[in-house]
């Protein structure tokens, strides 16, 4: 389930991306400057954001794996003979 959520918001904040990307151009070549300084700037708002996202989702994962290590070690753990 988390690996969905992950996609989701990976996936939207893409797309929001690319679209203020599209659309700087898109004001660029029509000569729009002020649009396109604007867009521009809402575009490196939306690339931090996506940055600091996919750092947040690879310490998950780190956490993850330990917790998952953790598991395995206390199962191991748990079938072991009695000393």
């Amino acid at each position: 389930m988390l690996s969905i959520l992950k996609k989701y918001s990976l996936n939207n904040l893409n797309k929001k991306l690319s679209i203020k990307l599209e659309q700087a151009t898109h004001a660029y070549k029509n000569g729009e400057i002020k649009i396109y300084r604007q867009l521009s700037h809402e575009e490196k708002v939306i690339n931090k954001e996506l940055v600091e996202r996919e750092i947040q989702i690879v310490e998950i994962d780190k956490q993850i794996v330990e917790l998952d290590k953790k598991i395995v070690a206390l199962t191991i753990q748990s079938h072991l003979p009695a000393r």
